[in-house]
């Protein structure tokens, strides 16, 4: 796998992922 592949895939799944903690946070400190 090319670095440029790595920094692709970290690129778009590293805020969908990080949104996705949040909520779960979220929804952890909620309750």
């Amino acid at each position: 796998m090319t670095a440029g592949l790595v920094v692709l895939i970290w690129a778009v799944a590293g805020p969908a992922l990080t949104s996705l903690f949040e909520q779960a946070i979220q929804r952890v400190s909620g309750l």
